[in-house]
């Protein structure tokens, strides 16, 4: 195992950019992968590296990942609409409330929504799914969306670079845990699976979310967004 973790840590090092972006696009097109712990530590080489240079590269390598995934969730809100949004829901806890709370978010806060929405579990393929949804202009969606790219995928690289030395230190400790790490995860998994199983059968055989007629309040807001 301690073989293991040395390995992947010098293949990080070397193909830092490459690793990160394909890491960041994973976890943006919906796949449980470690983008902003990854952007921490990624942030936490340039000392060793190239300084400043090597961080705005990385920077610029995960934000064009970001946009990238989110262009492909975009054109599928808009091609596909309510009714993507309604199966994405159903992988939620509770369909219900994922339909309405991510209609009310975008309602509330349109656009700016981007700018926060990848802090938020779950909240950022909804968020770019409802404006391509609302038929948001692509020029004000790649705007908005790079600038909130680059606050998520920023904050994480500036937090490695200045915490460099708890980074390293920490890493350091994760040999002897690693085993104990992945049992987690996988009792994580687990857990989650056997919760949504549950609360699927202890609801009706199959969930009917809120009408078209729930997903309409998004038109309020579209007004707003016309170019």
């Amino acid at each position: 195992m301690d073989y293991l973790l040395h390995l992947v840590r010098v293949t990080f090092e070397q193909h830092t950019e490459l690793l990160l972006s394909v890491t960041v696009f994973l976890e943006q097109v919906g796949l449980p992968m470690p983008a902003y712990p990854s952007l921490i530590v990624a942030g936490s080489l340039p000392a060793t590296m190239a300084g400043a240079a090597s961080l705005c590269g990385m920077l610029g390598m995960a934000v064009l990942a970001c946009l990238l995934a989110d262009l492909v969730w975009y054109w599928m809100g808009r091609r596909f609409g309510s009714i993507l949004t309604r199966r994405i829901c159903h992988l939620s806890m509770s369909p219900e409330v994922c339909v309405m709370r991510s209609a009310s978010f975008y309602q509330k806060h349109g656009l700016n929504a981007l700018l926060v929405a990848k802090f938020l579990p779950g909240a950022g393929i909804m968020t770019t799914l409802l404006a391509g949804m609302n038929r948001t202009s692509l020029r004000k969606f790649l705007v908005y969306d790079a600038m909130g790219s680059m606050i998520w995928a920023g904050s994480a690289l500036v937090l490695g670079y200045i915490f460099q030395d708890t980074v390293s230190q920490a890493l350091a400790l994760l040999p002897p845990f690693a085993y104990l790490g992945v049992i987690a995860m996988i009792l994580i998994v687990l857990t989650y699976l056997a919760a949504r199983w549950q609360s699927r059968h202890r609801t009706t055989p199959l969930i009917k979310l809120a009408p078209l007629s729930t997903i309409s309040i998004l038109q309020q807001a579209s007004a707003d967004e016309e170019p």
